[in-house]
C-alpha cells in the first residue's frame, strides 16, 4: 500500500478511496455554501469554473457561485477586495 494508503485516487493506488463507497444521496449539503473561484484556473479559462460550478451544484442546495474574471487558482489571493466584499454580503444575505 502507498504511504498515504487511501487518500490518493484509486487510479495511483490499488486501495479505493472510501469516499467513493459514500451513496451520492449522502453528499448533499443542505446549508448556505460560498464557491468563489477564478475564470483563468489553472490555465482552462471558463471551463475549470464551469465544472466546479456543474459540480457544486449536484451536492449544494443553498449554492451561491462567484466567478471572477482575471483570476486564476489563488482567488482570495489575487482579488482581495473583491473576494472580502462578495463574501461579506454573502454572509449578511444568510444571516438576516
Amino acid at each position: 500500500m502507498h504511504p498515504l494508503g487511501t487518500l490518493l485516487p484509486p487510479l495511483l493506488t490499488a486501495t479505493p478511496l472510501p469516499l467513493l463507497e459514500i451513496p451520492l444521496e449522502k453528499y448533499a449539503i443542505a446549508k448556505p455554501v460560498f464557491v468563489g473561484v477564478g475564470f483563468n484556473d489553472m490555465g482552462l479559462e471558463g471551463v475549470a469554473p464551469a465544472m466546479q460550478k456543474a459540480n457544486s451544484g449536484r451536492f449544494c442546495s443553498e449554492l451561491t457561485f462567484k466567478e471572477y474574471a482575471g483570476v486564476g487558482h489563488w482567488v482570495q489571493m489575487e482579488a482581495p477586495e473583491q473576494v472580502n466584499a462578495d463574501l461579506e454580503a454573502w454572509i449578511k444575505s444568510v444571516t438576516t
